[in-house]
């Protein structure tokens, strides 16, 4: 039995809500001994989700009230948290754990924007995902046994036999339904959050626009339904804005699914799912989707891990991206292909290491494991 004087979980973001909330599901005894996992609004479903209670701190004033909640309670053996780009939540909470002398981890959740999760500070230690992350947090100057290789315990909860398995489409309007999976790079441009890639959401959305209507033209019996599912930090105004000044063409449905619904949800009802490098992407793999990842003018490294090692369907420029989407539109065997080459990327790696991290928590005497 795992037994627990005082452990604290925090995580901001969504995707760092989602890597701690599988892990605690899938540790009960554990989720049943911690104090609520201290998060923030936009994550709070998240943690839901999972049946995880949560301590939520205003946004606006997350790090400062953190700061006075930290002081007010008992000292935590050990801090295990995900990590932001946005605020300085988890920053601020590993500054803090290490004043306090309480050994910190920051749980991974993506490959991307390693440099701008950790500007703000740093954690003692770091949950990476798989061994190419690990050499490039090492490369970060991370000591290299301060790195440890867990996986993405959230996408493989979605592996297991219990997890709900969806239907298809839940209506039979024989329209062909894709999936756009958006993220707010300019927002993170806007902000100061990333430099640019070379595009952003909209441009990702015109290819998906201009590849459907290519489609459309040169079949006269498709139909296509276009879902775009926006992140937990977009706003719906200026994708509305977009569609509303498109020509209609009655046989392409354009729609909106908001960042709080579920992307899985919207991903299991899809034919065809695209985006760039969210991980919804490699949930829609996990449901045997076929999956496009589309960066028309990318600039500097790959941001998608199965493309990193040719294991998915993508193109980098404009030209080629439509050009890809359009083809995977009219031609089922490209979803096939597709299929298969991401098939190999989900058996390449083991998104399990949460044994690790509960040996870490044991070496750090905030677990110990008894009989």
């Amino acid at each position: 039995m795992v037994k627990i004087v005082s452990l604290r979980f925090a995580a901001a973001d969504p995707g760092g809500a989602n890597v701690i909330a599988a892990f605690l599901h899938g540790e009960p005894e554990l989720a049943a001994l911690v104090e609520p996992v201290w998060t923030v609004p936009v994550s709070v479903s998240r943690f839901a989700e999972w049946g995880i209670a949560t301590h939520c701190f205003p946004q606006e004033r997350c790090e400062s009230e953190a700061a006075e909640a930290w002081a007010e309670r008992p000292r935590p053996l050990a801090l295990v948290t995900g990590t932001s780009m946005v605020v300085e939540f988890e920053a601020t909470l590993w500054r803090l754990a290490k004043a306090d002398g309480v050994p910190s981890l920051a749980w991974l959740d993506q490959w991307t924007n390693l440099e701008r999760r950790f500007k703000a500070g740093r954690p003692e230690w770091v949950a990476a995902i798989d061994a190419a992350q690990r050499n490039d947090l090492v490369a970060l100057g991370f000591a290299s046994n301060r790195v440890l290789v867990v996986g993405q315990p959230y996408l493989f909860r979605l592996c297991g036999p219990a997890q709900p398995r969806y239907d298809s489409k839940p209506s039979s309007t024989g329209a062909l339904a894709l999936l756009y999976v958006s993220e707010p790079y300019s927002r993170d441009y806007a902000l100061g959050l990333q430099e640019s890639v070379g595009f952003d959401e909209f441009d990702v959305f015109d290819v998906v626009h201009r590849a459907a209507t290519r489609a459309l033209k040169k079949s006269s019996e498709l139909r296509i339904d276009v879902a775009i599912k926006l992140h937990p930090y977009e706003e719906a105004g200026p994708y509305r804005q977009r569609l509303a000044a498109l020509a209609h063409d009655p046989r392409l449905n354009l729609r909106l699914i908001a960042g709080g619904e579920s992307g899985r949800q919207a991903a299991a009802w899809s034919d065809i799912v695209v985006g760039v490098s969210s991980i919804l992407l490699l949930e829609a793999m996990l449901l045997e989707k076929p999956t496009l990842s589309l960066r028309p003018g990318l600039i500097g490294a790959d941001p998608f891990a199965p493309s990193r090692h040719g294991d998915c369907l993508y193109a980098d420029d404009a030209d080629g991206a439509t050009a890809l989407l359009t083809s995977a539109l009219l031609e089922p065997e490209v979803s096939t292909r597709a299929i298969e080459r991401q098939q190999k990327y989900l058996k390449r790696i083991s998104f399990d290491g949460c044994a690790q991290v509960l040996r870490w928590l044991s070496e750090q005497q905030a677990c110990p494991l008894t009989t």
